[in-house]
């Protein structure tokens, strides 16, 4: 075990300890929200209101942050939203969760970090006891610990709601927040009786609503909602070992990826020659082919600007995990983007390709496939399509798909030309261009519209 992961986790585990034996007569109301001690290390209070010692705050060894505690009706809650953001121990971080407000990091550390709800259970769908991304030994609550937790502070709306504002549980920017459970359910409640919605599974959720009559409930949330976490202390689990485990998957994900970062290269025709560059933005490498007259690059684009810009619209090009900076398939797939920012607008941005390099017209794409005799000689091998020569090293990735699993005969992908689809304006927020697209049913390539894609950047 990690020596420096066992010391910080000793005084955790203590204070844990602390905690739970003296908070059992503590209520909700009578203390206020522990302050946001971010990084720091382990703050205990020294007594509660009858002089007897009380840990108020908690640390997660995982990252260092410091999180209040109380004692609400039989359990021991985090009185903070949970902050969380390791995309190498949990890969869904990457694209399932972002701060809230402004969207600032300072507002993740202010008000919580907002999750989607297969990222906040850790892609465990257990609805009993599931830890999902809670510290080693506190878990996720079920749709029957909020039910106990209201039902101890009293059954007033407005008292009710005072409670809960009082001790932390909805920020004063948020005009309605939304806690998740465990529960799972593929029907939602309407007037006389249930309907199931099918695929868009219901989540028991706990939901607080700031306005002229504020109230806390029960309700149902979605698969693609955002809402924030809070845990509960497990007395059952095996904190030390939960850590553990915690260190090892980490560290076993570290390793894959490092010894993944070639990416898209390991699948490039090893009997062609390829030229190489360096993104000066990002210090990205991108192998490059000539094929016929023109130079393309062999990968797709992986420039990545930041939050503001990046969005990714899994209809189109992502399947089981879209791509981010620090993920496999980032170096793989490259980033997918809408055409606000493949074709920006803002004298303030620049163009996405690197500087000589330009996103591909239509006549460019014509005149690559004209080169390489077949569509299949533009895909990548290595087991990833049904049928691929890579003749032409292109090295065409299948974004649709999870290439640890081997082909998938459903296998496609998606690229812009920079040509604006028939009647679409470029001043709208998200504009359809012209793509090319290669389906699966057709075992080929075929033009088109779309709002989101891959780039592939051609040499000006």
């Amino acid at each position: 075990m990690n020596l420096k992961g066992f010391v910080v986790f000793g005084a955790y585990v203590l204070m844990l300890c602390s905690c739970g034996d003296s908070g059992s007569g503590t209520n909700a109301d009578e203390a206020g929200n522990g302050s946001n001690k971010g990084g720091s290390s382990n703050t205990v209070n020294p007594s509660n209101d009858n002089g007897s010692s009380m840990a108020t705050f908690i640390e997660d060894p995982r990252d260092g942050n410091v999180y209040a505690v109380k004692k609400i009706g039989d359990a021991l809650w985090m009185t903070e939203n949970l902050r969380i953001k390791d995309t190498l121990a949990y890969p869904m971080d990457a694209d399932s969760t972002k701060c809230p407000g402004d969207s600032t990091e300072a507002s993740c550390q202010k008000m919580g970090r907002l999750y989607k709800w297969m990222t906040a259970v850790n892609n465990n769908q257990s609805t009993d006891t599931n830890s999902g991304i809670c510290p080693p030994g506190w878990r996720l609550p079920n749709d029957k610990d909020f039910s106990a937790m209201v039902s101890s502070l009293g059954s007033n709306d407005t008292l009710l709601y005072k409670k809960f504002q009082k001790n932390g549980w909805l920020n004063e920017e948020d005009s309605s927040s939304i806690y998740w459970s465990t529960y799972y359910s593929d029907y939602m409640s309407q007037p006389g009786g249930f309907i199931r919605r099918r695929g868009l599974h219901a989540i028991t959720v706990l939901k607080m609503i700031k306005g002229y009559r504020s109230v806390v409930y029960m309700d149902y949330g979605f698969l693609d909602d955002y809402g924030y976490v809070r845990c509960l202390q497990n007395p059952e689990a095996d904190s030390i070992k939960d850590y553990d485990d915690f260190l090892a998957n980490k560290a076993k994900r570290t390793e894959y990826i490092r010894s993944t970062l070639e990416g898209a290269k390991r699948y490039m025709n090893k009997e062609l020659k390829y030229g190489s560059f360096v993104d000066e933005r990002d210090g990205n490498e991108y192998y490059t082919i000539k094929i016929g007259e023109q130079k393309w690059m062999a990968e797709n684009l992986r420039y990545f600007p930041g939050d503001e810009y990046y969005k990714t619209y899994w209809d189109y090009v992502c399947y089981s995990q879209c791509s981010h900076e620090d993920s496999v398939d980032y170096y793989t797939n490259g980033v997918a983007y809408e055409s606000s920012w493949a074709f920006p607008q803002s004298d303030t941005v620049g163009p996405v390709c690197p500087s000589g390099w330009r996103i591909p017209s239509k006549d460019d794409w014509d005149e690559l496939r004209m080169n390489a005799d077949t569509d299949q000689a533009l895909l990548a091998t290595g087991s990833l399509w049904e049928s691929a020569l890579n003749t032409t090293g292109f090295t065409a990735m299948p974004t649709s798909s999870d290439k640890t699993s081997g082909v998938d005969p459903f296998a496609e992908t998606r690229f812009f030309t920079s040509e604006l689809s028939a009647g679409e304006n470029v001043d709208d927020e998200n504009p359809k261009y012209k793509t090319l697209y290669y389906y699966w049913f057709d075992d080929g390539f075929t033009y088109s519209d779309a709002n989101a894609a891959y780039i592939r950047c051609i040499q000006e």
